[in-house]
């Protein structure tokens, strides 16, 4: 299989993708959530499409799929949502491949879904090392997206507001307990905690 012409190893060349993988196949965490999976994933870039194969923990780059390739997974959109999922500094709904399928409807995910689902935890550690290695000489650079002059939101831990508000209970004292993160979140944590009821947190949506 022939491998597509790098440019000077930008994003979205062969030569980025191979130092990506490099650092993949490096990583403890990466490998701990590959386990014993094998398969072929082809990664479909803007115009740019790359054939990866998993197998016995180990990402290869097959370069540009051929006629009689075959594959069990593919992963298709738009330049801009590959660049702004791998951005160290990602637009709401481009945190994750999870919420990514959700947010842009150009962003593609089809073929085997067992094997898509059993491959997520890989799929995540891989963007989370495009993040943590951007900028640096051994990793893969990738382009900033463009937030027209407005800066990033910074974590403010003194924006956390929460309250306690007590719940009738026949069999003892109940606890509501509510937390919003911030001005800047539109998710907050709720628990419900009480002797007839078993601890649990879930995502409620706010209002700005």
């Amino acid at each position: 299989m022939e491998s597509e012409a790098a440019s000077g190893g930008s994003f979205p060349d062969s030569m980025w993708l191979e130092r990506l993988l490099e650092c993949a196949n490096s990583d403890a965490e990466l490998l701990q959530k590959a386990g014993d999976l094998r398969g072929q994933i082809l990664f479909q870039i803007g115009g740019t499409r790359h054939l990866i194969r998993l197998n016995e923990k180990h990402l290869t780059l097959l370069g540009v799929p051929q006629a009689d390739d075959s594959w069990d997974l593919v992963l298709e959109g738009p330049l801009e949502t590959w660049a702004q999922l791998f951005s160290p500094f990602p637009s709401p709904g481009y945190q994750s491949f999870t919420a990514l399928r959700v947010t842009d409807s150009g962003f593609r995910c089809e073929g085997d879904q067992l094997f898509a689902a059993q491959i997520l935890p890989v799929l995540e550690r891989l963007k989370e090392l495009a993040r943590l290695t951007n900028g640096e000489a051994s990793g893969p650079a990738l382009p900033r997206p463009d937030r027209g002059g407005k800066p990033r939101v910074e974590r403010n831990p003194g924006q956390i507001i929460g309250r306690y508000v007590d719940l009738p209970d026949p069999a003892g004292r109940g606890e509501f307990i509510s937390r919003r993160p911030g001005k800047a979140c539109l998710w907050s944590s709720c628990t419900l905690r009480g002797r007839t009821a078993a601890s649990f947190t879930s995502c409620c949506a706010t209002s700005k």
